[in-house]
């Protein structure tokens, strides 16, 4: 387009053209701290994808946290980053997971997540059972640990996992 033109040359355009599809990389750590003397939070220790929203309040949390795994061990920083790691882990785990599996792949899944979605919308209050929440209304809630949310979304999580598997 010769609008186009103008803000890039030929050969920029064309080099953009041929860089190849950015892929979602998430990050799974077996422990948050490194030795006593390092700690990880945030994306360093669990990147995940930003469809679901959560990069920057796993942030927060991870702050608040250690926070308090400070105040329990009374600053003893030797203590509290295994401390950290230990209680901060579980959430972390199910939080990778909800990033790589919250959202349906295939065409019938992204069907049923649209309809489910509709359903709740105009049925929810009168039938909660049918209308068992998506593991992304719970996190939109931000009340609930990560943890948590796997464990009441395991069902849809597997679905999506086991959807991938035979497209693959």
């Amino acid at each position: 387009s010769p609008s186009l033109a103008k803000l890039m040359s030929l050969e920029t355009a064309t080099a953009l053209a041929e860089k190849p599809v950015s892929r979602v990389v998430t990050v799974k750590c077996d422990r948050m701290q490194v030795k006593s003397r390092s700690l990880l939070i945030g994306d360093a220790a669990h990147a995940v994808s930003p469809s679901v929203g959560q990069g920057c309040n796993a942030s927060l949390q991870d702050v608040q946290v250690f926070d308090q795994c400070l105040n329990r061990c009374a600053d003893n920083w030797a203590e509290a980053l295994p401390t950290f790691s230990t209680e901060r882990l579980p959430d972390v785990h199910a939080l990778r997971e909800l990033s790589d599996y919250a959202f349906p792949r295939s065409k019938w899944m992204a069907f049923e997540f649209i309809f489910r979605l509709m359903l709740k919308k105009k049925l929810g209050r009168w039938l909660p059972r049918l209308t068992k929440p998506l593991p992304m209304e719970f996190l939109m809630e931000g009340e609930h640990p990560y943890a948590e949310i796997l464990e009441e979304t395991r069902g849809w999580v597997e679905r999506v996992k086991s959807s991938i598997n035979r497209a693959t």
